[in-house]
């Protein structure tokens, strides 16, 4: 196997938020749902949010994606090798010492 791979991947950190939460309990929120009918029925009476698509909004932290470029013979090695580069590059610090990898894709 000859070749290059580029891996993608984000430093986590101990702090970071990830939330999921339903449109149904968004919208039996009453201030969201007060701020949606104002924002695209203002002025109107009698108007109700209904979710008609059971979909989820998720809350998080925004991460810079991170690349390392490494030998295809090397895929084995791939979270070692972007931990490395993660240090290399300072990311890694008290309380962000962990990565993970988003993608991998051969060049």
């Amino acid at each position: 196997m000859t070749g290059e791979m580029m891996i993608k991947y984000i430093v986590l950190c101990d702090g970071d938020l990830e939330i999921s939460v339903t449109l149904a309990d968004l919208l039996q929120n009453e201030a969201v749902a007060r701020a949606i009918k104002n924002a695209y029925a203002k002025g109107k009476r009698d108007i109700e949010a209904v979710v008609t698509d059971p979909g989820a909004l998720t809350i998080k932290n925004k991460k810079a994606i991170q690349t390392v470029t490494i030998p295809k013979e090397s895929f084995m090695d791939a979270l070692t090798l972007a931990e490395e580069d993660a240090k290399a590059k300072k990311l890694l610090k008290k309380g962000c010492d962990r990565i993970e990898i988003v993608d991998i894709e051969t060049l």
